[in-house]
C-alpha cells in the first residue's frame, strides 16, 4: 500500500507532437528532450502531427514520460522553424 503525501512538484514544458514511424505512437519533442504521451491523451485533445502540447513533467529527476496538459492546433501555434514534416525522429 502506497500512501501520496503531498504531489510532485511540476513543470510546464511546450513542445511538438511528433508520430514515431515505427511505433505509429505520438511523442512530444520539447528541445532535444523526447517524452512518451498517452494516446489517450492526444485522441481526447483531437491532436494531430506538427500540434505544440503543453505537458507536465516532474521538476525533480528525469522523466521519459509526460501527462498532456493541452494541445495547441497547428494553425493557432507559434511559427516555428520548418514545416512539421522536419519534426520527424527516429527512435
Amino acid at each position: 500500500i502506497f500512501k501520496q503525501i503531498s504531489p510532485v512538484d511540476r513543470q510546464r514544458i511546450v513542445g511538438h507532437l511528433v508520430k514515431d514511424n515505427e511505433s505509429g505512437d505520438f511523442v512530444v519533442l520539447a528541445g532535444e528532450k523526447v517524452f512518451k504521451v498517452l494516446l489517450a491523451s492526444i485522441t481526447y485533445f483531437k491532436g494531430e502531427e506538427g500540434d505544440e502540447v503543453v505537458i507536465l513533467t516532474p521538476k525533480a529527476g528525469d522523466s521519459e514520460w509526460a501527462a498532456v496538459e493541452n494541445v495547441i492546433k497547428a494553425k493557432y501555434a507559434h511559427p516555428h522553424s520548418g514545416d512539421p514534416q522536419d519534426l520527424e525522429i527516429n527512435l
